[in-house]
C-alpha cells in the first residue's frame, strides 16, 4: 500500500468547487485517463456506486462507491472492485481567501502482479494526481 498527497488553491467559492468534482460526470472533463463513467446521477450520496472505464496498462473498468459524503467538506470514494489496484481517494475542501483549497490523499492498495510494480506507482500516482489538480484549476478558473 502507499499514499500519496496532493493539495491546490482554485478561485472559485468551495460550493462551485464542491459541486463540480463531487459530480462523477465531470470526472472525464479533468482525469483523461478515465475514459467513461457508467451508472452515476448527476449529485451522489454516501453508498453510491459507479463504474469508472480507466485507460490504465490497457482498458480497465473500477467500481467505485462513496463511502463519505459531507457537503461542502469532504468526499471519500473507494474501489470496490476492479484489476489489482484499489484506491480510496479523499477529498478535502476548505475556503481559502473567496476560493478553495483543494487536497486529495489517495490511499492505493495493489494485488497480483500489480504488487511487483508498486515500489514505482507512488511517483507516477504523485505526477498523475498533480496533473488532475492543474486540469481542475484551470477548468474552474475559466
Amino acid at each position: 500500500m502507499f499514499t500519496v498527497e496532493q493539495s491546490i488553491v482554485i478561485n472559485r467559492p468551495i460550493e462551485q468547487v464542491f459541486a463540480y468534482v463531487t459530480n462523477p460526470n465531470n470526472i472525464t472533463k479533468w482525469r483523461p485517463d478515465v475514459l467513461a463513467i457508467n451508472g452515476a446521477g448527476g449529485s451522489v450520496v454516501a453508498g453510491d456506486k459507479f463504474d469508472e472505464l480507466v485507460k490504465f496498462m490497457g482498458r480497465k473498468t473500477f467500481t467505485m462507491q462513496v463511502v463519505e459524503y459531507q457537503p461542502n467538506q469532504r468526499e471519500v470514494i473507494q474501489a470496490v472492485s476492479g484489476p489489482g489496484v484499489k484506491p480510496t481517494q479523499t477529498f478535502q475542501f476548505e475556503s481559502r481567501d473567496g476560493g478553495t483549497q483543494l487536497s486529495i490523499t489517495a490511499h492505493v492498495r495493489t494485488y497480483g502482479l500489480f504488487r511487483l510494480i508498486e515500489p514505482m506507482m507512488p511517483a507516477m500516482f504523485s505526477k498523475t494526481w498533480s496533473q488532475y489538480l492543474i486540469n481542475l484549476k484551470h477548468i474552474l478558473e475559466n
